[in-house]
């Protein structure tokens, strides 16, 4: 740099910098590490806060834990380290082995962490074929000692990235695969019922649910866990809230014995999507895959319904003398002739019992296409003459008057669409892109239904459909009917379903509130209050 007084010399580089030919690699290769340390503390800050929540969730069982749940798992932790010696991983290993479990196991589910190295090894030397899990629940491999040379069995029970990609097998989720045994890491135990606590930032429990949905193993599979001498918490009641609560044990493996539990407390047998952070499912590629497998199976499942209900008649839709016939039909219900507030769908479809409600003198609810507005039709602010053209879509904007979502306004009785309805018991399967529950959860968080409110559909005789074994996912059981009427006659199910079904912001997407005006209004206001 050049001063008014002349120039002046910059002070000298340090000298890890004085070399221009200095390798660039090893910084590269530190600032990873640095980087990863960072991102994995993270991690399992979030799964210590995601626990922490579950724990919150039992506040009935434990008061004094849903005060700060992060606080509770600390304390078993803190205590357990400070209390805990390290053994061999032989002395586990030995005791292992020698389970009547393990020597009838044919495929055992192994940790891929180094503590059970020893496990590993002497398992493959067995003969014994192990699953294993890649970390963030990548990939699920299966590792068959006959694929493994005899000099080489210390150096591939490792369990390396190398190691695996050259003796492992990649088990789809649609493989039909048998494990004998589960091989579980525990950080505590309570030896008298078998509850467990495991390792922050760690998925085994979910590695099991996922094990048991494809039907590798089922609640009677032996799950065995190692654990030190100061792991061994009897007497403590661990939350039950935690995921690691609902995977206990059959069997406790110490360095020097094992223990035998008389297990009672049931196990995860399915991975509840809704639990799991955004953050932990998208660094798990086996979750998204399920998931994915999960929504198209189901979309397989409601396109074969609805081919089916198609087979029993040309059309879904019923004519307008049908029409006429169901709307009179259901005009002469009780729970219609004693309502006031009568909710029935916009579409042209239910024309005919709009009429029919305006005509007997019912005020009439209704929500505006892709549910943009609540409209309440008044038949004594319509001039004589002009009923018919208030039932219609164009009628309803004119005469309709705008309904808060604050309003107090108590609903009577509810039209549902029904693509197809099981008489028994109620339950139906929507239209196809029908927001008809939607349109209920709206008015649920209202108040303005409930599940005393009388829910009737109007369905043709192809449509009642008592055969339809299919999952919650595409039947919608929270929200089945009370009435069934059809142009021949009218039916209540023998077995009715109770109303459960409420609005979930979680499983609403950004599209939905995007689209959907109601639904953004509703969360808007929950937010806020």
């Amino acid at each position: 740099q050049v001063f008014s007084g002349g120039c002046r010399a910059t002070p000298p580089l340090p000298p890890l910098l004085q070399h221009r030919a200095m390798p660039l690699r090893p910084i590269v290769a530190l600032l990873v590490l640095a980087l990863g340390a960072v991102a994995s503390r993270v991690e399992q800050r979030a799964a210590l806060e995601h626990e922490a929540r579950a724990v919150a969730r039992v506040a009935e069982r434990a008061p004094e834990n849903a005060q700060d749940g992060r606080s509770v798992l600390k304390e078993i932790r803190d205590l357990v380290r400070n209390t805990t010696t390290k053994p061999s991983k032989k002395e586990f290993a030995s005791v292992f082995t020698g389970l009547p479990e393990y020597k009838q196991a044919s495929v055992i589910r192994v940790p891929l962490k180094p503590e059970a190295y020893e496990i590993r090894l002497a398992s493959l030397r067995a003969g014994k074929s192990l699953l294993v899990m890649r970390p963030f629940m990548h990939e699920l491999l299966l590792v068959d000692p006959a694929r493994i040379p005899a000099d080489a069995m210390a150096s591939a029970a490792t369990f390396t990235p190398g190691k695996l990609k050259m003796y492992g097998a990649v088990v789809e989720l649609t493989a039909s695969i048998k494990v004998d045994l589960f091989l579980i890491r525990s950080m505590a135990v309570e030896p008298v019922a078998g509850s467990r606590v495991g390792y922050p930032n760690e998925a085994e429990e979910l590695e099991y649910a996922l094990l048991r949905e494809m039907g590798a193993i089922d609640d009677e599979t032996p799950v065995v866990t190692t654990i030190e001498d100061g792991g061994m918490l009897e007497g403590v009641a661990f939350p039950v809230g935690l995921l690691s609560s609902k995977v206990p044990v059959d069997v406790i493996c110490t360095p020097r014995e094992k223990i035998s539990v008389q297990r009672s407390l049931p196990r995860l047998a399915a991975i509840d999507f809704d639990q799991l952070s955004t953050m932990r499912l998208n660094s798990m590629k086996v979750l998204r895959h399920l998931r994915s497998m999960r929504a198209r199976q189901a979309q397989t499942q409601l396109e074969e319904v609805r081919d089916f209900v198609r087979s029993g008649g040309e059309s879904v839709e019923l004519s307008a003398d049908e029409r006429e016939l169901v709307a009179v039909g259901a005009s002469e219900l009780p729970a219609f002739t004693n309502a006031e507030v009568i909710f029935a769908p916009w579409n042209r479809r239910n024309y005919k019992f709009r009429l029919a409600a305006l005509q007997a003198g019912k005020k009439l609810l209704v929500i505006r296409a892709e549910l943009y507005e609540l409209l309440l039709v008044d038949p004594g602010n319509i001039p004589a003459g002009e009923i018919e053209a208030a039932a219609s879509a164009a009628g309803m904007r004119k005469y309709g008057e705008p309904v808060e979502l604050s309003a107090k306004v108590k609903v009577d009785l509810f039209l549902i669409q029904s693509f197809a309805v099981d008489p028994a018991s109620g339950r139906r399967v929507n239209f196809p892109r029908g927001l008809d529950e939607l349109e209920y959860g709206v008015l649920r968080a209202m108040g303005a239904v409930d599940e005393k409110t009388v829910v009737v559909t109007t369905v043709g005789e192809f449509q009642l459909r008592e055969d339809m074994d299919l999952p919650d996912s595409v039947m919608c059981s929270g929200l089945p009917v009370d009435v069934i009427v059809t142009p021949q006659r009218t039916l209540a199910p023998e077995n009715p379903l109770p109303k459960t079904f409420t609005l979930d912001f979680s499983k609403i997407g950004l599209e939905m509130y995007n689209r959907y005006r109601l639904v953004r209004k509703l969360r808007t206001a929950d937010l806020r209050a």
